[in-house]
This record gives structure tokens, sequence and C-alpha cells, in this order.
């Protein structure tokens, strides 16, 4: 899924056909609870990238309200029967983001990632509290609230540097160098962004690559 993601190749359904096949025979509720958030997300992915290469369609002008309130209901109901608070913290991100990008409601997903980063025991969950937080950044930022944005990229970043998941911790880096050009940091946010776009292009992570390149294009 990660490499789906982030680079825009490869087809998981093979892969999590295998582990849906492995998990029946074990009987593992734990297993099957995260093949479920895995399904989940591969569902919210396919709704929010039209998969031609185009740019993600937040919102939901256009979108089945069937497809949709079914997403929401699959994410409630493993958000409320996660067997550990990880598990729980997983399920409500993915909440949140079919609240936010794909329902277009703001706050019911800002409440939800909230709701994620509480569940996130410290270390052992930072990854999943670097995702919440790059969320709660952009709340912040459609708030108008530009420092207190700032701080929760800053922090996510640092998490996902951690954790060692390089392509999220560019990604952060490239909201930063966005913000950065806005608030009239051209020299500072150009910096960042070739960093920012070699390291992108070295991991063949297209998209962000690009993001990069486009840095302070409108300035």
């Amino acid at each position: 899924m990660e490499v789906r993601q982030w680079r825009g190749t490869g087809d998981p359904a093979a892969a999590v056909g295998t582990a849906a096949a492995l998990i029946a025979a074990s009987a593992d509720e734990e297993s099957a609870f995260d093949l479920e958030v895995l399904r989940l997300f591969g569902s919210y992915w396919a709704e929010l990238m039209p998969g031609d290469g185009t740019a993600p369609r937040f919102g939901p002008d256009g979108r089945d309200a069937g497809v949709l309130a079914e997403l929401r209901e699959r994410a409630g109901r493993l958000a409320a029967t996660a067997p550990d608070r990880r598990r729980a913290a997983r399920a409500a991100f993915y909440a949140g983001l079919i609240a936010d990008n794909l329902c277009g409601e703001p706050g019911s997903g800002e409440a939800l990632f909230n709701q994620a980063l509480s569940a996130c025991r410290p270390r052992a969950d930072d990854d999943i509290a670097s995702e919440a937080l790059r969320h709660l950044g952009g709340s912040a930022q459609a708030a108008g609230d530009l420092h207190l944005a700032r701080q929760r990229w800053e922090r996510s970043a640092t998490l996902a540097q951690q954790v060692g998941w390089l392509p999220l911790a560019l990604a952060q880096q490239t909201l930063l160098a966005e913000l950065a050009a806005d608030q009239g940091d051209t020299a500072g946010a150009s910096m960042l962004a070739r960093e920012i776009r070699r390291w992108a292009a070295a991991l063949g992570l297209r998209r962000l690559a690009a993001q990069a390149a486009s840095v302070g294009s409108n300035q």
C-alpha cells in the first residue's frame, strides 16, 4: 500500500488476497483487524486518487453518497472495536481522512485526528502520531494559525525522521517549504525544496518531487 501511495505504482490486490487467506487459516483476530484497516485505506485511496495520474480529488462533489456512508461506517466500527490503543489510533486516523478529504467535513476530521493523536503512546506509536500531526497542522493552517501549523508540521517531521519514515518526513518538509514561501522566505523555501526534490527523485517519489519543484512558483 505504501509503495502505491508514495510512488503511485504497484497493485497491492494480490498481496492483500494472500494475506487474507493466511489470516483466515490462522484465525488470528488481531491480524484480521489489521487486514480490515488495510482494506479500508485501500478503499479510501481509490476514492481519493483518480488513477489517471492527476491530482487527488477532495470533497464530496461528484461522489456516491452511499460509498461515502459505507466508508464512514467501516472506519467508525473499526475505531470502536480496536483491540488496543495503536489499532484504535490508526482506525481513528483513517476515519479522519475520510471525513476531511472525502466528505468535506474538516471539523469532524480534526476531532478524529485529535482522537488518534490522543490514543498514540510516546515512542511506540510515533509513526501514527506523525501522520495525525501532519493533518492537524493543516487544520491550523486553514484556521489561519500559521505558528501552530508550523509547530505541528515540525513535530510531525521530527517523529517521521525518528521512526525512519523518510517519505513522510520529506512530505512534511515540503509543507514547511511551502509555508516558508507563503511567509516571504523565498531563499529558505527554495533551498529546502531543492533538497526535498533531490531526495524524492532518488527514492522514486515522483509526485512529491513535482510538489517540491513547484514551491514558490506562485509567488
